[in-house]
């Protein structure tokens, strides 16, 4: 119930004309939706434009909104590999980006910029939060398929945030994989 790495790429390449199926957020969400469950994407800001997709979340409700949910997930609309993450956060009538304290006006900061989402939190099972609670660890299995068809695990990594990659398992943020 997932595309692969493999397979992504495969996809990618193969039909070049194609690629803002998988490489847009926004496009890739709203065909995926449909066929799995995934986190709601709320909204968008690009060109300038703020674009809600989840009803009450208008650009003057985020911090109202961030308030009843507690967190809210922010993430550059063209980068991959945990670039540009951002867990905002608010409890105890305080605000936080990336568990760090911060003010109203910062978090206003960081909305005011383009291309970007706001993204539904994810949480993650107690066997992950137990690893590293601050960021959602992932567990990649890397499958073959085949001649009869049979799906076939090949190996399997676990990603890991650390201090250093903040509020992402991505290696490139300098997470942690083990196989």
């Amino acid at each position: 119930d997932y595309i692969s790495e493999f397979e992504r790429l495969r996809f990618r390449n193969a039909v070049a004309n194609y690629r803002i199926l998988l490489d847009n957020k926004i496009v890739f969400y709203n065909i995926i939706k449909n066929f799995a469950d995934t986190n709601k994407i709320y909204a968008y800001k690009e060109k300038k434009q703020y674009i809600s997709l989840e009803h009450n979340f208008e650009k003057s409700e985020i911090l109202i909104r961030l308030q009843e949910l507690g967190k809210i997930v922010y993430k550059k609309m063209n980068a991959g590999g945990g670039e540009g993450f951002k867990l905002l956060e608010y409890y105890n009538n305080n605000y936080f980006i990336n568990h760090k304290k911060s003010s109203e006006n910062d978090i206003k900061a960081i909305l005011n910029k383009d291309n970007y989402l706001l993204e539904e939190y994810c949480v993650q099972s107690e066997f992950e939060n137990t690893i590293w609670p601050y960021s959602v660890n992932t567990i990649r299995i890397i499958t073959l398929l085949n001649d009869e068809n049979i799906v076939i695990p090949v190996a399997a990594f676990q990603r890991v945030g650390i201090d250093k990659s903040k509020c992402v398992d991505n290696a490139c943020a300098g997470g942690m994989h083990s196989k």
